[in-house]
């Protein structure tokens, strides 16, 4: 299937199975993602002995400034996190051989991220970041995060969404935003891929109606009922290479 060929190519820059099918996204979408009702969708700050608000963004939006873009280096993450919070390691990008990268809070399951380096001996110009998880504090714009749930990503987005069928190796990828307002522009970056899973009780035929190597709307009666939780989330900050 052309699909298929199309997410092969790329999955050596994908991580957490997200960026290859994803590029479907560029295919059907050409709108920006539009402003995004922040009361609906942004989280809550929570509140916190020094009176931070504990959300570390990934992407730039209204309101807030990211804690993390494409001039991000190692230096820079130590200089601003502490070198004990800054480790090199491997970092696996789905079903492709693990490469070097850094991790930022190997020990704090909540702040984790991995980073890929477009230039691996300084450490500078990340080529992607990636998120996985059941909950944590880093966001993309307009809010989304690790466990947030389908009918979630519905509201933000203004309408429904495509997304591949669960129990395989790419199983619920956002394909296609279907032009609403999670939408983004063909070739522009920082690119955000996410992946759904439904909780691991959620078993049997309904389950098994959303299953395999298929897309699926969201607003398919099985996926509405599983509601599935966002476990993966991967900027791009530098496009596959053809």
């Amino acid at each position: 299937m052309a699909q298929m060929k199309t997410m092969t190519q790329i999955t050596s820059i994908s991580v957490s199975i997200v960026l290859a099918l994803c590029l479907g996204c560029s295919r059907k979408d050409s709108e920006s993602a539009g402003a995004v009702d922040s009361t609906q969708s942004r989280p809550k700050a929570v509140s916190t002995a020094n009176g931070i608000d504990p959300t570390l963004w990934l992407t730039s939006g209204s309101g807030h400034a990211t804690d993390f873009d494409s001039a991000t280096s190692r230096a820079k993450l130590v200089e601003r996190f502490g070198a004990a919070n800054v480790v090199e390691d491997s970092v696996q990008a789905a079903d492709a051989p693990a490469v070097a990268g850094s991790v930022l809070f190997p020990n704090d399951s909540t702040r984790r991220l991995d980073i890929v380096w477009a230039d691996p001996k300084t450490k500078t110009h990340p080529e992607r970041v990636d998120l996985r998880g059941e909950s944590g504090r880093w966001a993309v714009d307009p809010g989304i995060r690790l466990g947030m749930r389908l009918t979630d990503l519905e509201r933000i987005n203004g309408g429904p969404f495509t997304l591949t069928g669960f129990d395989w190796d790419y199983g619920g990828t956002v394909t296609d935003w279907k032009g609403g307002k999670l939408a983004r522009a063909a070739g522009v970056t920082p690119r955000v891929f996410i992946q759904l899973v439904p909780s691991e009780t959620d078993t049997g035929a309904v389950r098994n109606a959303v299953a395999g190597d298929r897309e699926f709307s969201s607003k398919n009666p099985a996926m509405q009922q599983l509601n599935p939780h966002v476990v993966s989330i991967s900027v791009a900050y530098k496009l596959p290479r053809n």
